[in-house]
């Protein structure tokens, strides 16, 4: 029954090649580079250390992310803490200040320390910034944690070195007046 079908059809043999597709590639071959975040549905960050944000969803949520060693930022190992080489605090407050400038809630307005981040030789540990959902007044909370690059995900413990609050830009300060004391300005004893 089958060899009547093809007759009828027109079908006829096709050669096919000895050697399994001699060296052609018949797979779907990535179209981006390997450090194209976008290909990876990531914004572009322009920081030193993060490098890209992804908004969580549908949520007013977003985490920044990146890498740090002392190899990529080597400053970071003039700064020595009981022989130890971490990120100095400011590091840190850096970080938050860079991720709450991207969702417009550019000041700080605390950060507290949970814990050190360690800088070891030779190790590269993934950063990540999260802020949450604007709240009263637009208020975002901010975590900054890290983890060691590479190995399964289950060895790789995750640490959170700070969280805080980032507020949304204010207005400028006034200037302090050219004339001092200020014109009407009374004497107070």
């Amino acid at each position: 029954d089958g060899p009547a079908v093809y007759a009828v059809s027109g079908a006829r043999p096709v050669p096919l090649r000895t050697y399994a597709f001699r060296r052609e590639r018949f797979c779907l071959v990535p179209t981006a580079g390997a450090g194209d975040v976008a290909a990876a549905g990531l914004h572009v960050v322009e920081h030193p250390i993060l490098t890209a944000a992804v908004r969580v969803g549908d949520r007013d949520e977003w985490v920044y992310t990146g890498r740090i060693s002392p190899e990529t930022q080597p400053w970071t190992r003039d700064h020595v803490v009981f022989g130890i080489p971490i990120a100095p605090g400011t590091a840190l407050v850096e970080l938050a200040l860079a991720a709450g400038a991207g969702v417009g809630a550019g000041m700080l307005d605390e950060l507290v320390l949970e814990s050190p981040l360690v800088l070891e030789d030779d190790v590269t540990l993934q950063v990540q910034v999260t802020v949450g959902p604007a709240g009263a007044g637009g208020r975002r909370e901010v975590a900054v944690f890290s983890r060691p690059e590479g190995g399964e995900d289950e060895q790789r413990e995750t640490t959170c070195h700070g969280r805080g609050w980032l507020a949304p830009d204010s207005a400028p300060a006034e200037p302090v007046p050219l004339q001092w004391p200020p014109a009407g300005a009374q004497p107070v004893t």
